[in-house]
Formats: C-alpha cells, sequence, structure tokens
C-alpha cells in the first residue's frame, strides 16, 4: 500500500467554513471511517488547522445517532500545533470532553508556545544557555538529515526545523510517552489541564526545570521539549542512515530494555511507603547491536516537575529521590522513599516519577526508556 493511497484532502477554506461547504470532504470521511473501524484511540494530530476535525465532528453530530456522536468523540485524542485557525476553540467550546492539547496565546505569536522548544531557540532567541542549538542548525541538519536519496527531499529549514512534529514524537511508544497523561511530560512536551474542575479536557502549557548546556537551571515551557534533543535528533539521524543500507548489522537499533523481571513501554507503577527502600534492576536489557548490555549507558532521572502542584516551586515542594548503583554498570539501583512529612503533606501522599534512558555507544544512539511510577501510601505499617 502506498502512502499516497490513504491521504485525503479537508476543503481548501479557512477553518469553520468547512461546515458550510455542501458536501463532506473525504479527509472528514475518512477520520469518521478510522474512528470508527476501531475501538483504540484515534490521535489526531493537527498541524495547520482543525477544519477537518470540526467537520466530521460536526457531520455527525448533525446526521447521527447520540451514540454515533459520542463513539466519535469517546475515541478521538487530539495534539494541536497551536490554534492556527477558528475550529480547534469551536471544538473545544462544543466538545469539551475530547482530550485536546493546544498551546494558548495571541494569534501568530508561535514563540510563546511549547511546541517551538522543538528547535525555535535558532529563530525566537528563548531560553539561552538552555537547549543546545548546533543539534537543530543548518550543519547539523546537512549533515544528518539531509543524506541519501531519501534525504535529499528534505527541505531546507525555514523559520524553525520540524516546528509541527512535536505532535507525532508524543506518540511514540519509546517508554517516555505517555499519550493519555499529558501532564506527564515526553519528547512532545508537557502539558496541564487548564481548566482543574473538570468541565474541559483542554490540556495548555506548563513549566519544566532543567540544568542546560550553560549549567544554569532554564525554567519555561519549551523546556518541555528541549530537554530531550539529544535523544530525537539522534534518532532521527540513526533512521536516516537506516535509508542507506539494507544491512541490518550496519545500523543502530534501539534497546530492549527489562526492568525488575518486566518488559514494555507502559509505566511500572509501584505501591510504597515513606522511608521504604527500592531496588530497581534493569541489568537484563540487551543491546541487539552488541546482544549484550555492557555496551548500553543507564541514567536515572526523578522527574519532580511532574508532581509538584506549584510548578515554580518544585525543588521545595518535593523532596528529591537519590539513586544508590549497585553495579557498576548503574544498570541496578537503590532509592529510598521520603519521610512520611515530606511525602504525606496536608495535601495528600505524593507520587514519583523516576524515568530511566538507556541508549548504546554509536554516534547517534537510540535511547529508550522506562517510566517508574512510585506512588506513596500513608503510614509506615
Amino acid at each position: 500500500m502506498s502512502l499516497r493511497s490513504v491521504v485525503r484532502a479537508g476543503h481548501s477554506v479557512y477553518g469553520l467554513a468547512a461546515l458550510k461547504n455542501g458536501t463532506l470532504s473525504t479527509g472528514a470521511e475518512l477520520l469518521i471511517s478510522a474512528a470508527g473501524n476501531s475501538n483504540e484511540t484515534l490521535h489526531v494530530l493537527l498541524w495547520g488547522g482543525a477544519n477537518v476535525l470540526a467537520e466530521a465532528l460536526d457531520h455527525v453530530n448533525r446526521t447521527g445517532s447520540q451514540q454515533d456522536l459520542d463513539t466519535l468523540v469517546s475515541r478521538l485524542h487530539v495534539y494541536s500545533i497551536s490554534d492556527q485557525d477558528d475550529a480547534g476553540p469551536w471544538i473545544r467550546k462544543n466538545f469539551p470532553q475530547i482530550p485536546y492539547i493546544a498551546s494558548v496565546h495571541g494569534f501568530n505569536m508561535y514563540n510563546n508556545a511549547a511546541w517551538t522548544g522543538i528547535s525555535g531557540d535558532l529563530l525566537y532567541a528563548f531560553d539561552a544557555g538552555g537547549p543546545d542549538s548546533t543539534l537543530v542548525d543548518d550543519t547539523y541538519i546537512r549533515n544528518n538529515f539531509q543524506i541519501g536519496p531519501l534525504g535529499a527531499k528534505y527541505p531546507d529549514r525555514a523559520f524553525i526545523m520540524e516546528g509541527d512534529s512535536p505532535s507525532l514524537l508524543s506518540v511514540i511508544p519509546n517508554g517516555l510517552n505517555v499519550p493519555a497523561r499529558p501532564e506527564f511530560g515526553g519528547w512532545g512536551g508537557r502539558y496541564i489541564l487548564s481548566d482543574i474542575s473538570g468541565a474541559s479536557n483542554h490540556y495548555a502549557d506548563t513549566i519544566d526545570r532543567v540544568v542546560g548546556v550553560s549549567g544554569n537551571t532554564l525554567v519555561s515551557n519549551h523546556a518541555t521539549i528541549w530537554r530531550w534533543r539529544s535523544a530525537y535528533q539522534n534518532e532521527m539521524s540513526a533512521r536516516m542512515q537506516w535509508t542507506l543500507s539494507s544491512n541490518y548489522s550496519s545500523a543502530v537499533h534501539p534497546p530492549k530494555i527489562s526492568l525488575n523481571g518486566t518488559t514494555g513501554t507502559a509505566p511500572y507503577s509501584l505501591s510504597v511507603r515513606p522511608e521504604q527502600s527500592i531496588i530497581l534492576n534493569a541489568s537484563s536489557t540487551i543491546d541487539p547491536d552488541s546482544n549484550s548490555s555492557s555496551t548500553l549507558t543507564f541514567e536515572w532521572m526523578h522527574y519532580k516537575d511532574i508532581t509538584a502542584s506549584n510548578q515554580y516551586n518544585a525543588n521545595a515542594q518535593i523532596p528529591q529521590l537519590n539513586f544508590t548503583c549497585l553495579n557498576q554498570a548503574c544498570s541496578t539501583i537503590q532509592t529510598k522513599m521520603p519521610a512520611e512529612s515530606l511525602a504525606c503533606p496536608d495535601t495528600g501522599c505524593q507520587t514519583y516519577h523516576v524515568i530511566l534512558s538507556v541508549k548504546g555507544q554509536s554516534a547517534t544512539p537510540i535511547t529508550r526508556y522506562r517510566r517508574i511510577v512510585l506512588e506513596i501510601q500513608g503510614g509506615l505499617s
């Protein structure tokens, strides 16, 4: 099956003008069909506006049953690269139950949007000393992306590199991303509910605290994406190398993580008590390129920003988890939960996220992750 055979178009009009057309566009038909043919979540990634999604929702609302509409709405999960027309706000107003990621700012003021963290520091000059701009400049693109027959089709940078791609990066099953939980953070950024009452499932920008290339700590919405820049750029570079040869052994492949005897990309969840020590063992992780773990690098990170209710006060609000390596590779670690007075404040017992990242030793290693979710249960007994 060719890519062109499954591509359809919406009406070539601005935003909600699509709803006034007398016929349903082939793009909207395809979206409705895709949602109806599977019980799985349909991730709708909006890059230039939301009129096809609005058209599909409006059509089913007018012509289908309430069950048809409820089924369609229940299967949608949207990541919009800001609002680039008037259809996005209309959808969120009329179908607030749809999980909908969208940065909110003045029209066309994309420099304020979290998704520009993918590479926008070169154009917008934000977060100086934070992201490594050499990983997204023209030289990097030329040396790593514009190679071989396929890479020759890769365009020169205009505005920012891969500006729409955070929406796609958010659904890659790399062990870090949890698309159903935007507040967990991942390659596509981190987003939290704009209305904590639950009346709307709109997810808007939040911030992360990240140590940048200068050694200083940056606090911004852009940092929720650029903190992963080395990993997502290396993966794209490695995949471009795949296009140059059919020889499997000449290419780089992602490690296969095993954590405490479990595999897969879903978070590894544990209920723990205050002051309890736990061991996290990833020593059975394999590098498929060497059939060994000795060529892999293991890093463990306490992702404190997720737990904080006051994003600007994460360091003071959330106790730091410290990790003790139990072997030379640090593939197995021990960590101890904080005392109950710290882990269970008046607002309730906290949940901590630990991120294991594993990569090989090539020039462009592919990183895979495992997210460990530690839910504190009050009381020592």
